[in-house]
């Protein structure tokens, strides 16, 4: 099959990039080979930067083609690394202090944490204040 060829391919050619780079940084032959050693340098830079490009632009259109079919806005967590759900950020802070209260025009809502007893209410403020509104908004099914 054709996955089968191309894998075959992808895996000779990451193990010829491994031999030109060992022989170009262990310089067998020394100054003779010298020629020799620069051209594996150089053929070894050109085909991983075709490689990664190749590499980079397909991931790349399988996420822009997955982010245009519609109803898929829950695969975008796919996406997004070390993020949280709302409910998670909620069983962090107690009584629901996330979004609970809304700062007024002006206010940057800094004044008060000195009045933080612990960590965990320390994170809330930050929380309450600085989480993004997907935090604060309710999941849609």
């Amino acid at each position: 099959s054709a996955g089968a060829v191309l894998l075959h391919k992808y895996i000779t050619i990451c193990y010829l990039l491994e031999v030109a780079d060992t022989i170009a940084a262990h310089r067998p032959g020394g100054c003779v080979l010298k020629i020799f050693h620069d051209a594996l340098k150089i053929w070894s830079r050109s085909v991983r930067f075709m490689r990664d490009l190749l590499l980079g632009a397909l991931l790349s259109m399988m996420c822009v083609l997955l982010s245009l079919v519609p109803c898929l806005a829950r695969l975008h967590i796919l996406f997004l690394f070390r993020t949280r759900a709302q409910s998670a950020a909620e069983a962090m802070c107690p009584n629901g202090a996330v979004g609970a209260t809304s700062n007024e025009e002006g206010d940057d809502g800094l004044e008060d944490f000195g009045e933080a007893s612990s960590s965990d209410a320390l994170l809330c403020r930050l929380l309450e204040r600085f989480a993004p509104k997907a935090l604060k908004q309710p999941l849609e099914p």
